[in-house]
């Protein structure tokens, strides 16, 4: 959370493992205003299998990694299976 309490533009990406194994990317933007934070379910097997988006105002710290404050969701396009360790 530094470069985003510095006001400095950066990018987080996570894996998180489901259950079953299954990879599920979040990448976490900050572009010096906004946060965006995509979830891409499409490798999981056994979930929704959508990309959701979510602008946010801001951060705050949560149990694992952080989470948006002030948002709206859509959805989005995924990541290329090739940039997700794991996806097949």
């Amino acid at each position: 959370m530094t470069e985003f309490e510095a006001g400095s533009p950066v990018v987080w990406d996570v894996v998180f493992s489901t259950t079953e194994g299954d990879p599920v990317p979040v990448r976490h933007e900050f572009d010096g205003k906004t946060v965006t934070i995509t979830t891409d379910s499409s490798f999981d097997d056994f979930g929704s299998g959508e990309v959701d988006v979510q602008v946010c105002e801001g951060i705050r710290r949560a149990e694992a990694l952080v989470e948006g404050v002030g948002c709206g969701s859509s959805s989005g396009d995924g990541f290329r299976a090739d940039s997700v360790p794991g996806a097949d």
